[in-house]
This record gives structure tokens, sequence and C-alpha cells, in this order.
């Protein structure tokens, strides 16, 4: 049987070809590269023969391209099932036959456990495998060094860390690619193999990424992951395995992690690596000295189910356009009454700019009536005690004229009083 190797040929982020690197590992060769986005359209020699394919995935953008071709024979292991994509198909795409397929290769090993919930809850045997990138073997002959790696962390993550640890050696790695149209596949691989070599040399790797975490797992480099909420359905199955922290971790400084001395990695996932390994070689041997045919398919029922999903999808999208439509209406009648009250509230606000400029000129006037004022009462209040003492001063003659005068009285009643005892005299 011939093999074929899964990949996502239109990807920004490396660790699609993670996912892709840790199949490549098992399979005697590559025959076909299998877009993982077109899995439906795949025929390989369209000889009639079933092409052997490890399916572990992030499944999927495109889920009307689902199920897969006939030409696929699949091991389903490591499968993380998405409710995003590019149509809102959600979790749709595996009713009817596109959950009947799963149910033929049942047990599906599931990557996490909202997979493993999903597939029991549509009526798919399945079980937790983990992720095939635990199944990575540690390469020979590489000298480790005294880097940490900072693997896709935002700037305000990686500014605390080396704040926090600033005698430590920092270098920022980003798991997104730009790959063009004459990018091949070995070199993506060869790509692959060169980030990995790079992980085991580290000292330790701080990361938000789940398929670097993994992989540092495997090759036995000291990690510690940045957990997001967001990314629950994903990663919160492999927190018992990994030392994690959180962006508020970060930002207290709360890291419960050594980066002058990291601790060995947790050793419980070593289980499900070695089940992994088993599950692909035993698939791997079975398929090498055989052949399967496809079986024939009703391809009339498979494109009016896929219509079905498609037109389901835009029924949904015709239906929020309408509704965005709609909320758009109501934004544009919002939008001019808040201009009608704009410019009502510019009118009033020129009346109101220019009674304001009414009440400051009054109060300009105001003050400087208040000025004056003031100049007035200071003038009056010197005038008072200038007054104040005039009065004192007539007062004080007025009371000396008085004693004066009395004086002068007593003067004038003793001269008369001489003449009259003079006049006596005389007339004696």
């Amino acid at each position: 049987m011939k093999f074929g190797l899964m990949i996502v040929q239109n990807t920004d982020n490396i660790g699609d070809d993670i996912q892709s690197y840790a199949a490549l590992r098992f399979l005697p060769h590559v025959d076909y590269y299998i877009d993982r986005e077109r899995l439906d359209a795949f025929c390989g020699d369209n000889d009639n023969w079933k092409v052997a394919v490890i399916m572990n995935a992030w499944y999927m953008y495109t889920k009307f391209n689902w199920p897969p071709s006939p030409y696929i024979h699949p091991l389903f292991i490591a499968m993380h099932i998405s409710k995003e994509d590019y149509y809102d198909i959600g979790t749709r795409f595996l009713d009817g036959l596109g959950g009947e397929y799963l149910k033929k290769y049942a047990p599906i090993g599931a990557r996490d456990q909202s997979t493993y919930e999903l597939c029991m809850e549509k009526g798919i045997e399945s079980y937790i495998s983990g992720c095939l990138t635990l199944t990575l073997e540690r390469y020979a002959n590489i000298e480790k060094k005294d880097v940490i790696y900072l693997v896709d962390l935002n700037e305000c993550q990686i500014k605390r860390i080396k704040e926090y640890f600033p005698d430590e050696n920092f270098e920022e790695v980003s798991h997104s690619v730009q790959y063009t149209e004459d990018t091949d596949y070995e070199e993506r691989m060869r790509k692959v193999e060169g980030l990995l070599k790079k992980y085991q040399g580290a000292k330790c790797v701080i990361t938000s990424r789940l398929h670097c975490a993994l992989p540092c797992l495997a090759l036995e480099t000291p990690v510690l992951l940045v957990y997001r909420d967001e990314f629950k359905d994903r990663m919160e199955y492999f927190l018992r395995f990994i030392y994690n922290v959180t962006a508020d971790d970060i930002e207290d400084n709360n890291i419960d992690f050594d980066l002058s001395n990291p601790p060995r990695n947790k050793d419980d996932y070593l289980m499900l690596r070695q089940s992994i390994i088993e599950k692909c070689k035993k698939f791997v041997s079975e398929c090498k000295d055989k052949k399967i045919e496809c079986e024939e398919i009703n391809f009339y029922n498979l494109l009016e189910w896929q219509d079905n999903l498609i037109n389901s999808a835009e029924m949904r999208y015709r239906k929020e356009i309408l509704d965005y439509a709609n909320w758009c209406s109501e934004l544009q009648e919002g939008k001019n009454w808040l201009e009608n009250e704009n410019k009502i509230l510019k009118e009033e606000y020129e009346k109101l700019n220019n009674w304001c400029e009414e009440q400051k000129q009054g109060r300009d006037w105001l003050e400087n009536e208040n000025k004056n004022l003031k100049e007035q009462y200071e003038k009056l209040n010197n005038w008072c005690e200038e007054q104040k003492r005039g009065k004192d001063w007539l007062e004080s003659e007025c009371e000396n004229l008085r004693k004066w005068c009395d004086k002068l009285q007593k003067d004038k009643d003793w001269l008369e009083n001489e003449l009259k005892n003079k006049h006596k005299n005389m007339r004696i």
C-alpha cells in the first residue's frame, strides 16, 4: 500500500507542519501529500487502490470538504475537532454521512477531552489518544545552550519576564511562517527539523503554543506553557502534563518555575506517548504489504449531503446578512438621530457659549466696578480717618477753650468782686 502525508498547504503556522512531521516519522516513504482542507478531492493514482494516511490534525476550516476521499485508508488518531470554520458549519459535519464515516473507523483517537466528548455526544466511539507530537524522538549530538526561547509571547509578557530574570539570556521565536508557491514540502519538513533541534538545545522554553510545548516534552526540554482560557478546548487536557501559568501570573510575577535552574518536565505523558507509537507502528506495519481496494460510494448521496451542509450554512449566512442589514438600518436611523441631536446641541452650545461670553463680560465689568469701589472705599475710609482725627482735635481744642473760658469767668468774677470792694471803700 502507498502512503500519504496529510499537510496544510496554505498555512501561516509552522505548528501545522510540526504535526505533519510527527506523522512523517512513522511512514516508510511518502507517495502523496494530501491537503487537510481538500480531503474529499484526493484520488491518488486513480487506480482504485487506497492510500494509508495517519489522520492526526486540527479539523478543519472547510468542513463541507468532508468526509475524506474513499481513496484514503485512515488512522484517526490525535484528532482535534474545532467548532471554528469558514462557513459556520461547526460540528454539524459530524451528522449524517459525516458521522457515519467516522463510525466506520472507530474508535477514534481524540487528541483532547473536548474532542472525545464531542465524538461520544455524536455517537462515535472514541478514546483520548493525546497528541502525535508527544512521540517525537530526541536528536543525537545536540549541544545545550544557555538560552531561553520565548515563543509567541506578547510584548508585555516578554518585558515582564526579562524584568524578573535580568541575568538570563533570552531569544524570541515565532511559529508564524510565510511560504511561497515554490516552497516544497521537503523544505518545510527541514525547517521543522531545524526548529525542533533549536528547542532541544535550549536551556528552557516559554511558549503560548501547544505545538511548541508538547514537542518540548518529547524532546525533554524544560517548558513552561502560558495558558489562555480561550484555548481551553485544545489545551486544558494537557495542563496536567505541562508546567503552566496564565498571563495574569506573569503580570503579578507569580511564576512558580525557576528559569535559572529549570525543573525537569513531568513524565505523566509517557504512557500516552507509548500508546500512540504502538498504534501508529501497527497501522503502518499492517498497511505495508497489503492493498485495499476502494469501496463503491454513492457520490450522488455524498454530494447531496455536502450540498445540504453548504446550503444550511448559506441559509445561516443569509439570515445573518439580513440581521446585519436590519442592524445597519437601525444604526443608520440612530446615526441620523444622533446627527440631528448633534446639530441641536451645537446650536444650544453656540447660545450657551454666547451667554457665557456675556457672563464673562459681566464678570469683568463687575470685577472692574468692584475694584473702583474698593478704591473709593479706601479714599472714603482715609477721609473718615482724617475726619475722626479732626473731630478728636476739635474736641480737644473745645475742651481747652472751655477750660480757658472757665478761667476767664473766674477772673472776671474776681475782678468784679475786687471792683465792688474798691467801690465800697471809696464811699466810706
